[in-house]
Protein backbone atom coordinates (compact mmCIF):
# COMPACT_ATOMS: atom_id res chain seq x y z
CA UNK A 1 0.00 0.00 0.00
CA UNK A 2 1.16 3.31 0.26
CA UNK A 3 0.11 6.61 1.65
CA UNK A 4 0.28 9.53 -1.51
CA UNK A 5 0.90 13.37 0.33
CA UNK A 6 0.60 15.22 -2.46
CA UNK A 7 -0.57 18.10 -0.56
CA UNK A 8 3.11 18.04 0.81
CA UNK A 9 4.79 20.47 -2.36
CA UNK A 10 7.43 19.56 -3.36
CA UNK A 11 8.29 16.63 -1.18
CA UNK A 12 9.32 13.34 -2.85
CA UNK A 13 9.73 10.24 -0.73
CA UNK A 14 11.51 6.73 -1.19
CA UNK A 15 9.65 3.25 -0.47
CA UNK A 16 10.93 2.48 3.23
CA UNK A 17 12.36 -0.69 3.99
CA UNK A 18 9.22 -1.70 5.58
CA UNK A 19 6.98 -0.86 2.64
CA UNK A 20 5.68 2.41 4.04
CA UNK A 21 4.86 5.37 2.80
CA UNK A 22 5.37 6.31 -1.61
CA UNK A 23 4.66 9.93 -2.70
CA UNK A 24 4.81 10.39 -6.51
CA UNK A 25 5.01 13.28 -8.05
CA UNK A 26 5.30 13.58 -12.03
CA UNK A 27 8.34 16.02 -13.22
CA UNK A 28 8.94 16.81 -9.64
CA UNK A 29 5.28 19.25 -9.52
CA UNK A 30 2.60 18.52 -7.11
CA UNK A 31 -0.62 16.85 -8.03
CA UNK A 32 -3.01 20.07 -8.30
CA UNK A 33 -5.74 17.75 -7.00
CA UNK A 34 -3.81 14.93 -5.21
CA UNK A 35 -5.68 11.73 -3.77
CA UNK A 36 -4.40 10.86 0.06
CA UNK A 37 -4.22 7.62 1.94
CA UNK A 38 -2.64 5.74 4.79
CA UNK A 39 -2.91 2.35 6.52
CA UNK A 40 -0.85 3.52 9.21
CA UNK A 41 1.74 0.95 8.86
CA UNK A 42 4.62 3.39 8.86
CA UNK A 43 3.87 5.06 12.18
CA UNK A 44 5.73 4.11 15.63
CA UNK A 45 3.14 2.09 18.18
CA UNK A 46 4.94 4.16 20.96
CA UNK A 47 2.64 6.86 22.39
CA UNK A 48 -0.28 8.58 21.39
CA UNK A 49 -0.54 10.34 17.23
CA UNK A 50 -0.17 13.93 18.86
CA UNK A 51 2.70 13.21 20.27
CA UNK A 52 4.28 11.20 16.43
CA UNK A 53 5.90 13.89 14.29
CA UNK A 54 5.65 11.68 11.39
CA UNK A 55 1.95 11.75 11.92
CA UNK A 56 1.75 14.93 12.22
CA UNK A 57 2.92 15.78 9.05
CA UNK A 58 0.48 13.63 7.22
CA UNK A 59 -2.94 14.66 9.57
CA UNK A 60 -4.04 17.56 11.48
CA UNK A 61 -6.66 18.69 14.18
CA UNK A 62 -6.40 21.80 16.05
CA UNK A 63 -4.27 20.03 19.36
CA UNK A 64 -1.68 18.82 16.80
CA UNK A 65 -1.11 22.25 14.76
CA UNK A 66 -0.98 23.97 18.11
CA UNK A 67 1.50 21.41 19.28
CA UNK A 68 3.73 22.34 15.62
CA UNK A 69 3.65 25.87 17.17
CA UNK A 70 0.43 27.06 15.58
CA UNK A 71 -1.33 29.70 18.67
CA UNK A 72 -4.20 29.98 16.77
CA UNK A 73 -5.12 26.65 17.23
CA UNK A 74 -7.04 25.52 20.11
CA UNK A 75 -5.23 22.71 22.25
CA UNK A 76 -8.45 20.76 22.33
CA UNK A 77 -8.49 18.47 25.42
CA UNK A 78 -10.60 15.89 24.13
CA UNK A 79 -8.46 14.57 21.16
CA UNK A 80 -5.54 14.26 23.18
CA UNK A 81 -4.24 10.71 24.36
CA UNK A 82 -7.61 8.93 22.75
CA UNK A 83 -6.11 7.52 19.66
CA UNK A 84 -2.94 5.43 19.16
CA UNK A 85 -1.42 3.00 15.94
CA UNK A 86 -1.21 -0.53 17.47
CA UNK A 87 -0.60 -3.54 16.22
CA UNK A 88 -3.50 -5.42 14.64
CA UNK A 89 -4.87 -6.92 17.63
CA UNK A 90 -8.14 -8.40 15.25
CA UNK A 91 -6.04 -11.54 13.40
CA UNK A 92 -4.71 -9.49 10.97
CA UNK A 93 -1.85 -10.06 8.44
CA UNK A 94 1.66 -9.78 10.51
CA UNK A 95 2.56 -6.52 10.89
CA UNK A 96 -0.24 -4.60 9.92
CA UNK A 97 -1.13 -1.96 12.28
CA UNK A 98 -4.49 -0.08 13.16
CA UNK A 99 -5.68 3.59 14.28
CA UNK A 100 -7.38 2.71 17.78
CA UNK A 101 -9.68 5.69 18.75
CA UNK A 102 -10.70 4.85 22.45
CA UNK A 103 -12.44 8.32 23.94
CA UNK A 104 -15.39 7.13 25.70
CA UNK A 105 -15.93 8.50 29.13
CA UNK A 106 -13.93 9.22 31.10
CA UNK A 107 -11.32 10.16 28.75
CA UNK A 108 -13.54 12.24 26.56
CA UNK A 109 -16.35 12.42 24.05
CA UNK A 110 -15.45 13.74 20.54
CA UNK A 111 -12.19 13.60 18.44
CA UNK A 112 -11.30 14.24 14.43
CA UNK A 113 -8.13 14.29 12.23
CA UNK A 114 -7.90 15.29 9.00
CA UNK A 115 -5.66 14.99 5.91
CA UNK A 116 -2.98 17.74 6.18
CA UNK A 117 -4.27 20.74 4.36
CA UNK A 118 -6.35 18.93 1.71
CA UNK A 119 -9.42 20.80 0.57
CA UNK A 120 -11.65 19.16 -1.53
CA UNK A 121 -14.80 18.97 -3.31
CA UNK A 122 -16.20 16.06 -5.01
CA UNK A 123 -14.42 12.99 -3.55
CA UNK A 124 -14.83 9.68 -1.93
CA UNK A 125 -13.58 8.24 1.36
CA UNK A 126 -13.53 4.74 1.97
CA UNK A 127 -12.00 2.90 5.54
CA UNK A 128 -12.14 -0.07 7.07
CA UNK A 129 -13.87 0.05 10.65
CA UNK A 130 -13.89 -2.53 13.64
CA UNK A 131 -16.36 -1.64 16.56
CA UNK A 132 -15.46 -2.83 19.64
CA UNK A 133 -18.58 -1.66 22.21
CA UNK A 134 -22.49 -0.26 21.77
CA UNK A 135 -22.54 1.44 24.88
CA UNK A 136 -23.84 4.84 24.91
CA UNK A 137 -24.65 4.84 20.87
CA UNK A 138 -20.82 5.66 19.49
CA UNK A 139 -20.60 6.86 16.24
CA UNK A 140 -17.57 7.40 13.66
CA UNK A 141 -18.16 9.80 10.28
CA UNK A 142 -17.11 12.63 8.10
CA UNK A 143 -17.51 16.04 8.50
CA UNK A 144 -17.05 17.08 5.09
CA UNK A 145 -16.49 20.51 2.88
CA UNK A 146 -15.86 22.24 6.30
CA UNK A 147 -14.64 25.93 6.10
CA UNK A 148 -12.50 25.69 8.98
CA UNK A 149 -10.70 22.59 10.69
CA UNK A 150 -12.26 22.83 13.65
CA UNK A 151 -15.14 20.88 15.22
CA UNK A 152 -18.47 19.96 13.23
CA UNK A 153 -20.27 21.84 15.75
CA UNK A 154 -17.68 25.02 14.77
CA UNK A 155 -17.50 25.55 11.36
CA UNK A 156 -19.81 25.36 8.18
CA UNK A 157 -19.68 21.42 7.15
CA UNK A 158 -22.00 18.59 6.37
CA UNK A 159 -21.31 15.63 9.30
CA UNK A 160 -22.04 11.93 7.91
CA UNK A 161 -22.67 9.52 10.73
CA UNK A 162 -22.86 5.76 11.83
CA UNK A 163 -24.19 5.06 14.88
CA UNK A 164 -23.84 2.11 16.46
CA UNK A 165 -27.38 0.51 18.23
CA UNK A 166 -27.21 -2.56 19.87
CA UNK A 167 -30.99 -4.69 20.73
CA UNK A 168 -30.16 -7.52 23.50
CA UNK A 169 -33.80 -8.12 23.69
CA UNK A 170 -33.51 -10.46 20.86
CA UNK A 171 -31.42 -13.55 20.27
CA UNK A 172 -29.45 -13.14 18.67
CA UNK A 173 -28.65 -9.40 19.52
CA UNK A 174 -29.50 -7.50 17.11
CA UNK A 175 -27.03 -5.14 15.97
CA UNK A 176 -27.72 -1.44 13.72
CA UNK A 177 -26.10 1.10 12.12
CA UNK A 178 -27.94 3.92 10.95
CA UNK A 179 -26.79 6.87 8.57
CA UNK A 180 -27.57 10.18 10.15
CA UNK A 181 -26.25 13.51 8.15
CA UNK A 182 -26.54 17.06 9.72
CA UNK A 183 -25.83 20.65 8.42
CA UNK A 184 -23.13 21.98 11.20
CA UNK A 185 -22.49 26.14 11.11
CA UNK A 186 -20.28 28.29 12.14
CA UNK A 187 -19.92 30.12 15.74
CA UNK A 188 -20.81 26.54 17.79
CA UNK A 189 -24.22 26.40 16.72
CA UNK A 190 -26.50 23.10 17.30
CA UNK A 191 -26.22 21.42 14.02
CA UNK A 192 -29.61 20.75 11.58
CA UNK A 193 -30.75 17.16 11.37
CA UNK A 194 -31.50 16.77 7.35
CA UNK A 195 -31.76 13.02 8.05
CA UNK A 196 -35.23 12.21 7.40
CA UNK A 197 -34.57 14.05 3.66
CA UNK A 198 -32.41 10.96 2.93
CA UNK A 199 -33.89 9.13 0.33
CA UNK A 200 -33.90 6.09 1.65
CA UNK A 201 -35.47 7.38 4.92
CA UNK A 202 -38.67 6.30 6.06
CA UNK A 203 -39.95 6.26 9.52
CA UNK A 204 -41.94 2.67 10.00
CA UNK A 205 -39.15 1.29 7.57
CA UNK A 206 -36.24 2.84 7.67
CA UNK A 207 -33.53 1.90 4.81
CA UNK A 208 -31.23 4.37 5.59
CA UNK A 209 -29.58 1.59 8.15
CA UNK A 210 -27.41 -1.69 8.03
CA UNK A 211 -29.01 -4.55 10.55
CA UNK A 212 -28.01 -8.09 10.80
CA UNK A 213 -31.50 -9.05 10.40
CA UNK A 214 -33.56 -8.57 7.73
CA UNK A 215 -37.06 -6.99 7.26
CA UNK A 216 -39.26 -10.37 8.07
CA UNK A 217 -37.15 -10.55 11.12
CA UNK A 218 -34.28 -13.12 10.18
CA UNK A 219 -30.73 -13.10 11.41
CA UNK A 220 -28.00 -13.18 8.99
CA UNK A 221 -24.46 -13.18 10.66
CA UNK A 222 -22.93 -11.93 7.18
CA UNK A 223 -24.52 -8.88 8.25
CA UNK A 224 -23.24 -8.54 11.94
CA UNK A 225 -21.83 -5.12 12.76
CA UNK A 226 -20.21 -5.79 16.07
CA UNK A 227 -16.45 -6.93 16.25
CA UNK A 228 -16.27 -7.77 12.36
CA UNK A 229 -14.58 -5.81 9.71
CA UNK A 230 -16.34 -3.37 7.60
CA UNK A 231 -15.63 -1.25 4.62
CA UNK A 232 -17.54 2.37 5.11
CA UNK A 233 -17.45 4.39 1.72
CA UNK A 234 -19.00 8.08 1.61
CA UNK A 235 -19.52 9.48 -1.30
CA UNK A 236 -19.89 13.47 -2.05
CA UNK A 237 -20.73 14.45 -5.78
CA UNK A 238 -21.99 17.90 -7.42
CA UNK A 239 -24.88 16.80 -9.96
CA UNK A 240 -26.33 19.40 -12.28
CA UNK A 241 -25.55 21.90 -10.24
CA UNK A 242 -26.33 20.37 -6.40
CA UNK A 243 -24.55 18.30 -3.66
CA UNK A 244 -25.45 14.69 -3.11
CA UNK A 245 -24.00 12.83 0.15
CA UNK A 246 -23.90 9.28 -0.12
CA UNK A 247 -22.80 6.45 2.47
CA UNK A 248 -22.29 2.75 1.50
CA UNK A 249 -21.14 -0.15 4.22
CA UNK A 250 -19.71 -3.54 3.10
CA UNK A 251 -20.79 -6.62 5.34
CA UNK A 252 -18.64 -9.93 6.02
CA UNK A 253 -20.68 -11.23 2.98
CA UNK A 254 -18.97 -8.78 0.28
CA UNK A 255 -21.90 -7.30 -0.67
CA UNK A 256 -21.76 -3.26 -0.44
CA UNK A 257 -25.00 -1.93 0.98
CA UNK A 258 -26.27 1.24 0.38
CA UNK A 259 -27.54 3.36 2.92
CA UNK A 260 -29.03 6.30 1.02
CA UNK A 261 -27.96 9.97 -0.30
CA UNK A 262 -29.20 13.32 0.43
CA UNK A 263 -29.54 16.00 -1.93
CA UNK A 264 -28.63 19.19 -0.62
CA UNK A 265 -26.91 22.58 -1.33
CA UNK A 266 -26.11 25.79 0.43
CA UNK A 267 -23.72 28.29 -0.29
CA UNK A 268 -21.59 28.06 2.36
CA UNK A 269 -20.94 24.16 2.08
CA UNK A 270 -20.97 23.86 -2.19
CA UNK A 271 -17.39 24.43 -2.49
CA UNK A 272 -14.20 23.33 -1.16
CA UNK A 273 -13.34 22.61 1.87
CA UNK A 274 -11.73 20.15 4.66
CA UNK A 275 -12.60 16.54 5.30
CA UNK A 276 -12.15 15.13 8.35
CA UNK A 277 -12.55 11.75 10.16
CA UNK A 278 -14.86 11.63 13.42
CA UNK A 279 -15.85 9.80 16.49
CA UNK A 280 -17.61 9.96 19.25
CA UNK A 281 -17.63 7.77 22.59
CA UNK A 282 -16.02 5.18 20.69
CA UNK A 283 -13.42 2.05 21.22
CA UNK A 284 -12.97 1.46 16.86
CA UNK A 285 -9.88 0.28 14.66
CA UNK A 286 -9.73 2.07 11.90
CA UNK A 287 -7.65 0.72 9.00
CA UNK A 288 -7.04 1.41 4.98
CA UNK A 289 -8.18 5.23 4.73
CA UNK A 290 -8.30 6.55 1.23
CA UNK A 291 -9.41 9.79 -0.27
CA UNK A 292 -10.29 9.79 -3.71
CA UNK A 293 -10.23 13.55 -5.16
CA UNK A 294 -12.59 14.25 -8.52
CA UNK A 295 -12.04 16.86 -8.38
CA UNK A 296 -10.99 18.88 -12.06
CA UNK A 297 -9.75 21.96 -10.63
CA UNK A 298 -7.59 22.50 -7.59
CA UNK A 299 -8.90 24.17 -4.25
CA UNK A 300 -8.61 27.78 -4.90
CA UNK A 301 -6.11 29.56 -2.98
CA UNK A 302 -7.17 30.72 0.39
CA UNK A 303 -6.51 34.34 1.79
CA UNK A 304 -5.14 35.02 5.10
CA UNK A 305 -8.26 35.30 7.64
CA UNK A 306 -7.77 38.93 9.06
CA UNK A 307 -7.11 38.91 12.73
CA UNK A 308 -9.19 41.58 14.56
CA UNK A 309 -8.32 42.98 18.47
CA UNK A 310 -10.15 45.39 20.76
CA UNK A 311 -8.62 47.18 23.79
CA UNK A 312 -10.31 49.48 25.95
CA UNK A 313 -8.90 52.07 28.34
CA UNK A 314 -9.82 55.29 30.59
CA UNK A 315 -12.96 53.41 31.91
CA UNK A 316 -14.94 55.76 33.80
CA UNK A 317 -18.86 55.57 35.60
CA UNK A 318 -20.63 55.47 32.24
CA UNK A 319 -18.30 55.44 29.88
CA UNK A 320 -14.84 53.88 28.09
CA UNK A 321 -12.15 54.52 25.18
CA UNK A 322 -11.56 51.69 22.84
CA UNK A 323 -9.48 50.85 20.04
CA UNK A 324 -9.84 48.38 16.79
CA UNK A 325 -6.50 47.36 15.67
CA UNK A 326 -7.23 45.04 12.16
CA UNK A 327 -4.33 43.22 10.46
CA UNK A 328 -5.79 42.03 7.40
CA UNK A 329 -2.85 41.38 5.01
CA UNK A 330 -4.64 40.02 2.06
CA UNK A 331 -7.86 42.13 1.81
CA UNK A 332 -10.03 39.66 3.05
CA UNK A 333 -12.40 42.36 4.41
CA UNK A 334 -12.31 44.86 1.48
CA UNK A 335 -15.66 45.77 1.13
CA UNK A 336 -16.49 44.58 4.04
CA UNK A 337 -14.68 45.57 7.58
CA UNK A 338 -16.09 45.83 10.74
CA UNK A 339 -19.87 45.40 11.37
CA UNK A 340 -20.83 46.92 15.06
CA UNK A 341 -19.21 46.74 18.87
CA UNK A 342 -21.00 45.44 21.58
CA UNK A 343 -20.10 46.16 25.62
CA UNK A 344 -21.45 43.10 27.27
CA UNK A 345 -21.90 42.96 30.73
CA UNK A 346 -20.28 39.59 31.36
CA UNK A 347 -23.21 38.85 33.96
CA UNK A 348 -25.97 39.11 31.92
CA UNK A 349 -24.58 38.96 28.31
CA UNK A 350 -28.47 40.12 27.49
CA UNK A 351 -27.41 43.55 28.70
CA UNK A 352 -25.42 45.00 26.77
CA UNK A 353 -24.82 48.53 24.72
CA UNK A 354 -23.93 48.30 20.83
CA UNK A 355 -21.78 50.92 18.96
CA UNK A 356 -23.09 51.18 15.40
CA UNK A 357 -20.66 53.69 14.31
CA UNK A 358 -17.26 51.32 13.72
CA UNK A 359 -15.38 54.58 13.17
CA UNK A 360 -16.31 55.74 16.93
CA UNK A 361 -13.71 55.49 19.87
CA UNK A 362 -15.64 55.89 22.88
CA UNK A 363 -18.79 54.34 24.62
CA UNK A 364 -21.43 55.88 26.81
CA UNK A 365 -24.27 54.44 28.75
CA UNK A 366 -22.30 51.98 30.69
CA UNK A 367 -23.67 51.48 34.18
CA UNK A 368 -21.49 51.88 36.96
CA UNK A 369 -19.65 49.11 38.78
CA UNK A 370 -20.19 46.48 36.51
CA UNK A 371 -18.47 44.32 34.71
CA UNK A 372 -18.11 44.49 30.68
CA UNK A 373 -16.52 42.56 27.86
CA UNK A 374 -15.87 44.71 24.87
CA UNK A 375 -16.92 42.20 21.36
CA UNK A 376 -16.14 43.33 17.74
CA UNK A 377 -18.13 41.82 15.08
CA UNK A 378 -16.43 41.94 11.48
CA UNK A 379 -17.28 40.22 7.77
CA UNK A 380 -14.47 38.83 5.80
CA UNK A 381 -14.11 36.49 2.39
CA UNK A 382 -10.87 34.24 2.20
CA UNK A 383 -11.97 32.92 -0.90
CA UNK A 384 -13.06 29.59 -0.04
CA UNK A 385 -15.79 29.91 -1.97
CA UNK A 386 -18.17 29.47 1.33
CA UNK A 387 -19.20 33.08 0.94
CA UNK A 388 -19.17 35.78 3.47
CA UNK A 389 -17.89 34.92 7.05
CA UNK A 390 -18.55 36.82 10.75
CA UNK A 391 -15.66 37.01 13.68
CA UNK A 392 -15.73 38.20 16.44
CA UNK A 393 -12.69 39.23 18.90
CA UNK A 394 -13.30 40.11 22.71
CA UNK A 395 -11.43 42.14 24.95
CA UNK A 396 -10.16 41.91 28.21
CA UNK A 397 -12.84 42.09 31.22
CA UNK A 398 -12.93 45.11 32.34
CA UNK A 399 -15.10 46.88 35.43
CA UNK A 400 -16.51 50.56 35.53
CA UNK A 401 -15.92 52.61 38.54
CA UNK A 402 -18.26 53.32 40.97
CA UNK A 403 -21.28 51.53 42.60
CA UNK A 404 -23.46 49.15 41.00
CA UNK A 405 -27.30 50.28 40.64
CA UNK A 406 -28.07 46.46 41.06
CA UNK A 407 -25.46 45.47 43.50
CA UNK A 408 -26.06 48.06 46.51
CA UNK A 409 -24.06 45.51 48.81
CA UNK A 410 -20.90 45.48 46.95
CA UNK A 411 -19.08 42.89 45.75
CA UNK A 412 -19.11 40.07 48.36
CA UNK A 413 -16.25 38.19 46.89
CA UNK A 414 -17.70 34.92 45.84
CA UNK A 415 -17.15 33.47 42.92
CA UNK A 416 -19.73 32.76 40.33
CA UNK A 417 -20.92 29.32 40.04
CA UNK A 418 -19.57 27.76 37.09
CA UNK A 419 -21.82 27.40 33.95
CA UNK A 420 -21.81 23.32 32.66
CA UNK A 421 -22.06 23.51 28.86
CA UNK A 422 -23.37 19.97 28.79
CA UNK A 423 -21.88 16.54 27.66
CA UNK A 424 -21.92 14.49 24.62
CA UNK A 425 -20.07 14.89 21.47
CA UNK A 426 -18.61 18.33 20.98
CA UNK A 427 -20.78 19.81 23.06
CA UNK A 428 -18.39 20.62 25.77
CA UNK A 429 -17.43 23.60 23.98
CA UNK A 430 -15.99 26.34 26.65
CA UNK A 431 -13.27 23.72 27.62
CA UNK A 432 -11.34 23.60 24.54
CA UNK A 433 -11.85 27.25 23.41
CA UNK A 434 -13.90 27.26 20.04
CA UNK A 435 -11.96 30.77 19.04
CA UNK A 436 -10.36 29.30 16.12
CA UNK A 437 -13.99 29.01 14.57
CA UNK A 438 -14.24 31.44 11.42
CA UNK A 439 -18.13 32.32 12.88
CA UNK A 440 -19.15 34.03 16.34
CA UNK A 441 -18.47 32.56 19.60
CA UNK A 442 -18.14 34.03 22.84
CA UNK A 443 -16.20 32.35 25.79
CA UNK A 444 -16.97 33.70 29.21
CA UNK A 445 -13.66 34.85 30.73
CA UNK A 446 -11.74 34.48 27.51
CA UNK A 447 -9.68 37.50 26.85
CA UNK A 448 -9.76 37.10 22.63
CA UNK A 449 -11.65 35.12 20.29
CA UNK A 450 -8.49 33.95 17.94
CA UNK A 451 -9.28 32.95 14.05
CA UNK A 452 -7.23 30.58 12.52
CA UNK A 453 -5.29 32.11 9.78
CA UNK A 454 -4.58 30.26 6.40
CA UNK A 455 -1.77 31.48 4.49
CA UNK A 456 -1.28 31.62 1.23
CA UNK A 457 1.84 29.55 -0.04
CA UNK A 458 5.12 31.26 -0.97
Amino acid sequence: MKKLLSVLVGLVLAVSAAGGAVTAFADDAADPTPDFSDNFDSYSTEGFIEDDASFRQNWENELMLNIDGNEMAAADSECKGVAQVIADPTGGAAGNKVLHIKNYDPIGSFFYIAPKGLRVQDFEVSFKMYITRSAQEPWVGLSVRKDNNVRYNGCNNVLMTLKTVEDATVTPTREVIPLMILRGYAGAGNPQDKTKDIDTYDEENPGNQLSNYDSEGNHNAQKNIMRTWLTVRFKVETVDGKTQYSSYITTADGVENYLGTLEYSSKSVDGYGYVSLNACISDVYIDDFQLTNNDEEPAPVLKAAPQVSIAVSNVTETEADFAVTVDDPDGAMDGLGLDYIEFVNTADENDMVRVTDVTATKVTGLKAGTEYRAVVTYSYDIDDGNGIKIGQASSDPFKTTGQSTTDPGGDNGDDPAPTDPGGGCGSSLAAVGLGTAAGAVILAGAAFVALVVKRKKD
